[in-house]
């Protein structure tokens, strides 16, 4: 650089009379723009004549332009340590889990598909307008998300909604599907969880009086029994009853929602934090006393339809008469006795539609907390056998060093053949630490291959939890594995048994 300043400036003071100041302001900028342009340095630059002759030494002063020090105070001064965690309401779900989990969801689908449902998928966040005004007070419980891309979005709530305005969208009469997947309440109670997995299943379209409902209690009862829970209660009910006790107990119908939400936290608070609720919401303390005398009426079967209609309280009232007449299905949730409560729920949703387009589409469905059935499954299976999270069957083993690629040849052999294989990554492995792996992940065949086998075309099968082992053919070994896993299921079946 010290070249080009000189030029530059023997060009200044050959065409352009200059001072010696002004040729020093003038390379004081150049050195800033090539030695300094964002850091604060000082130096010396030598002035020339075009003859090379010294003409005059200034002192130069680089200093940073108002953009680098903003940016230089928005530099962090010391970086913070990340803490590990994850966010408050969501948890990881470790292997163990997940095999649970993927259990039951095996189980519900086959319930689910022997019904004739189709699967559907939405995207995990709508159009927040899609969403709001669709949960009643739940509506504040809706993630939202930051502008992208000039939309608005939150996250999905629940499953229903975003069916609805799939049924919509597509201008569908009738649809049966079913789906699963996360959804997202922002939740600021510590005791619920602010992401969960539902398990949905609906039934859109017009049917008869009843016969989508009842279907619906069915299949719930299909999927509890399925998963082996014999102590649960299924619970039915129809919101025009509900209705109808509020309007025979004075209560205003704009109040009908926000009082019936209150009602609903029976199940889980007494009746004292539910009359606070109640009153808080604005109603008086006689109507609240009113739904207290009717509400806390013990639970019947078809008994307490009779008992209902009977009830001089509310005899007369139109919304109770109809409610009673079909009070079957139109509601559902079911709860494990102990120590789950409540893990499903549903009810039908004749409006929903209709709020997305000018026709309503009758819709009726069930929702199960795939989360709550898997803590009880896990809970019933614990003590019965320890859970692996591995579905391999077979584990390659050598019994030499340098056997790697004979190894990758016998697994390509069983994986061809669809059988779920695994090996040591490690090129000479030993055979205690192969037999070891196989007990810890529960693989229950090893095949074990070494330098008397490779000569005369065998393999040895080893059973892991006898240790009893056997040499079969190569080409054959695949049949041979196939029958010896056959044979340990039947055996475990009958042990279960």
């Amino acid at each position: 650089f010290p070249a080009t300043i000189a030029t530059t400036l023997t060009s200044s003071l050959l065409y352009k009379p200059a001072s010696i100041r002004q040729l020093a302001v003038a390379a004081s900028q150049i050195t800033k723009s090539i030695l300094f342009p964002s850091n604060q340095s000082t130096g010396r630059i030598r002035i020339m004549s075009s003859d090379a002759a010294v003409v005059s030494e200034a002192p130069v002063v680089a200093q940073p332009d108002d953009g680098d020090k903003s940016k230089q105070q928005q530099r962090p001064q010391q970086r913070q340590k990340l803490v590990l965690k994850v966010p408050k309401g969501m948890h990881d779900r470790p292997p163990v889990q997940m095999s649970v989990r993927e259990d039951v969801l095996q189980k519900i689908v086959r319930v689910f598909k022997s019904h004739d449902a189709e699967c559907l998928e939405t995207p995990g966040a709508e159009l927040k307008e899609v969403l709001t005004g669709k949960y009643g007070e739940d509506s504040k419980l809706i993630y939202d998300i930051c502008d992208q891309g000039g939309e608005l979005l939150s996250l999905r709530y629940d499953l229903t909604v975003p069916f609805a305005r799939y049924v919509a969208m597509n201008k569908l009469q009738s649809m049966r599907r079913y789906q699963i997947g996360p959804t997202g309440p922002a939740s600021h109670d510590p005791r619920r969880y602010r992401e969960f997995y539902q398990c949905d299943f609906d039934i859109a379209g017009e049917s008869e009086p009843m016969l989508a409902d009842s279907e619906c209690v069915l299949i719930l009862t299909e999927v509890l029994s399925g998963l082996g829970f014999s102590n649960y209660t299924v619970r039915v009910n129809h919101r025009l009853l509900l209705d109808g006790i509020f309007q025979c107990c004075g209560v205003s119908e704009a109040l009908f929602r926000p009082i019936c939400s209150a009602v609903d936290k029976l199940d889980k608070c007494s009746w004292d934090e539910v009359a606070k609720e109640m009153s808080d919401k604005g109603l008086a303390d006689e109507p609240i006393e009113r739904i207290r005398q009717l509400v806390l009426t013990p639970r019947g079967g078809a008994d307490l339809v009779d008992q209902l209609r009977e009830n001089p309280a509310l005899k007369g009232n139109a919304m109770v008469t109809q409610a009673l007449d079909d009070m079957s299905c139109t509601g559902a949730n079911a709860g494990l006795q102990r120590p789950v409560g409540s893990v499903a729920g549903g009810g039908r949703y004749d409006k929903l539609v209709g709020m997305f387009t000018k026709k309503d589409i009758p819709c009726v469905g069930l929702s199960i907390g795939v989360n709550d059935c898997s803590l009880y499954w896990s809970r019933c299976t614990r003590l019965r056998s320890r859970r692996y999270t591995t579905a391999t069957q077979v584990y390659v083993c050598s019994a030499q060093k340098n056997l790697l690629e004979e190894r990758l040849r016998l697994c390509g052999q069983l994986w061809r053949a669809g059988l779920p294989a695994a090996h040591s990554l490690r090129s000479n492995p030993k055979l205690l630490t192969q037999f070891q792996y196989c007990e810890d992940t529960g693989v229950p065949i090893a095949l074990i291959i070494g330098e008397s086998e490779l000569r005369d075309n065998k393999v040895k099968l080893r059973c892991i939890a006898s240790r009893k082992e056997r040499l079969v053919d190569r080409d054959s070994c695949v049949d041979e594995v196939r029958a010896e896993l056959a044979s340990l299921a039947a055996a475990q079946q009958k042990t279960e048994q």
